[in-house]
């Protein structure tokens, strides 16, 4: 299969034309291409091609994921890698609310950018580690690290060995 542009994936999320799967989060639902998302995630190919009851569905509920990661998540997967720095959140934003406008809100609503940057990112960081999307979660991994310090927030973020007893932290200094 070719590949598509930027924005060719934004269209194809925007219309749902010929979506043969759903993603379920939270009440809200996404529909996908499976050809398209099996390529960026180990989770979602065994899901829809595997003998799960997802491949029979043609659905894939992921109730501990939020909806808003989701969405950025599926961005990166049909149009590349987000902008998901301080000052690219409302490109982002942006993007998330060209193709699901009633999940923008999040961002216009958010009072700091740089602390909606850190949780968002947090999110797709965790939700790209348990959906198996390695780049995407190696990205987030690169991004909150280098923000953290300058923030005086500091991480506990698995390393490379990704040991599953390892967790996600953020603890915000006060000074």
């Amino acid at each position: 299969m070719a590949s598509i542009t930027a924005d060719q994936g934004t269209e194809m999320l925007r219309g749902g034309d010929f979506a043969d799967c759903s993603i379920i989060c939270s009440g809200y639902t996404f529909s996908v291409h499976k050809a398209i998302i099996v390529k960026k995630s180990k989770f979602f190919k065994t899901c829809v091609s595997g003998k799960f009851k997802e491949s029979k569905l043609g659905s894939v509920e992921l109730a501990d994921e939020a909806p808003y990661a989701v969405a950025i998540m599926l961005v990166y997967i049909y149009c590349g890698m987000p902008q998901m720095t301080c000052g690219h959140a409302r490109d982002t934003n942006r993007d998330v609310k060209d193709v699901w406008p009633s999940l923008g809100w999040l961002a216009d609503e958010a009072e700091d950018y740089v602390e909606f940057t850190i949780q968002c990112t947090a999110r797709v960081y965790k939700s790209a580690d348990r959906l198996m999307i390695e780049d995407l979660h190696k990205h987030c991994q690169e991004l909150l690290l280098s923000l953290g310090d300058p923030l005086g927030v500091a991480w506990s973020v698995p390393d490379e060995s990704g040991n599953p007893d390892q967790r996600f932290h953020i603890h915000y200094s006060s000074s």
